[in-house]
């Protein structure tokens, strides 16, 4: 009976050892990442930008969006006059662009964005930031940008490989980047399932990706705010490859 309780006791310290652990990580994560909202507040707010081009009316919403028209339309006249291919993310219209000197070369329908209304915060100050030709940086993906196949001819009949049935299915593409190193913008693939319908599991994409992060970067030093889009998976990979390394990007919301 003795040795049962000395049991139990041990199993009961082991445990609150683990949740105070656990609680004590916690909080230092915490600080850590409030600490990192709070320099970059700083940074934003230390930002120059003249009191004299505040945009009258901004706080009314017919103005407002006017504006924001005018911000994505000036952004795609200055980049018509490059010969390089940049990105439109339309939150309003709930599409991505891929453009070519002022044309769209191919559009996307976004399926589901989260958070919604990701720029509906920003004062006018902040959103002329954003609305700017943003360069595309630290970008991550579980694809390669150009695929590529080595296929080496079998030197007799008897090197041939036999092709084995069935289909190959890639994995639906991961793609991470930073806007000029402060928004970070995730653009994940839906794949077609058995009914022929693309379900997008954002609840789980969320949880793997945050536990990803919590893995990779326990303790950040910067705080980005995160954009999550999903895109049918093959539309999602072919402006993923179109779009070049550090390239342009420009918002609309």
């Amino acid at each position: 009976m003795k040795i049962e309780s000395l049991k139990n006791k041990k199993v009961f310290l082991f445990f609150g050892m683990l949740v105070f652990i656990l609680t004590i990580f916690s909080v230092i994560r915490l600080v850590a990442a409030l600490n990192a909202v709070r320099l970059s507040s700083i940074v934003e707010a230390r930002k120059p930008w003249k009191a004299d081009e505040k945009i009258l009316g901004w706080e009314e919403e017919e103005t407002r969006n006017l504006q924001k028209e005018i911000y994505w339309v000036e952004e795609q006249l200055k980049l018509s006059k490059s010969d390089s291919i940049s990105l439109g993310i339309n939150l309003v219209d709930n599409v991505i662009l891929v453009q070519l000197k002022g044309t769209t070369l191919y559009r996307a329908d976004i399926l589901k964005q989260t958070p919604a209304g990701f720029f509906d915060f920003l004062d006018e100050g902040s959103y002329s930031d954003v609305a700017k030709a943003n360069i595309i940086e630290n970008e991550i993906s579980n694809i390669p940008k150009k695929p590529m196949k080595k296929v080496q001819a079998p030197k007799s009949e008897s090197e041939v490989q036999p092709v084995s049935p069935g289909l190959t299915v890639d994995p639906s593409v991961y793609w991470s980047f930073n806007a000029d190193n402060y928004y970070r913008i995730v653009i994940l693939g839906v794949q077609m399932d058995a009914d022929s319908l693309f379900v997008v599991h954002n609840k789980r994409d969320l949880l793997h990706i945050r536990f990803q992060d919590f893995y990779q970067n326990e303790f950040s030093k910067n705080y980005s705010p995160v954009l999550f889009l999903w895109l049918k998976d093959t539309e999602a990979k072919t402006i993923y490859r179109a779009v070049p390394p550090e390239g342009k990007v420009i918002f609309r919301n």
